[in-house]
């Protein structure tokens, strides 16, 4: 087919919102932008799509030190029972964040220890593969609460 070009109010001959691909779609815009604006300088295109996760893992939570707030974030690669419990320092259990069943992808739960004391506790993970109950991942980080 033979493209021409439209007004500048309608760069594209089409609608970008057909295009399924997000790579081809950033390739078109960008190719576009350099055929409109030559003079334009592009020097990187980011990708703010997530990726879905290859590996289980948990990272440190955030803000820390906080007061009385933090965020868990926690990755899941495929469909797992996942268990995200807090800990003292005397390893008893505070309170249970997270017990069920997870997709795959990114997750961050929210906690509040407005209710606790100042202090060092403990939050781990544990997940079992729905797939295969042989494989199972657990990891503990540490965190600081100071009112």
């Amino acid at each position: 087919p033979i493209w021409r070009r439209e007004p500048a109010n309608n760069i594209f001959p089409f609608a970008l919102s057909s295009i399924t691909d997000t790579t081809v779609a950033q390739k078109l815009i960008v190719n576009t932008l350099i055929d409109f604006f030559p003079q334009l300088l592009i020097t990187d295109v980011h990708d703010n799509i997530r990726s879905i996760p290859s590996s289980y893992s948990l990272e440190q939570n955030f803000p820390n030190p906080f007061n009385p707030q933090t965020t868990i974030r926690f990755n899941v690669p495929q469909a797992s029972f996942v268990s995200v419990k807090i800990y003292d320092v005397l390893g008893r259990i505070v309170t249970t964040l997270v017990n069920e069943k997870k997709g795959t992808g990114t997750y961050e739960v929210p906690f509040d220890a407005g209710h606790l004391s100042s202090g060092v506790y403990f939050y781990t993970i544990t997940a079992t593969s729905l797939a295969s109950s042989k494989e199972i991942f657990s990891d503990t980080h540490k965190m600081l609460l100071i009112k």
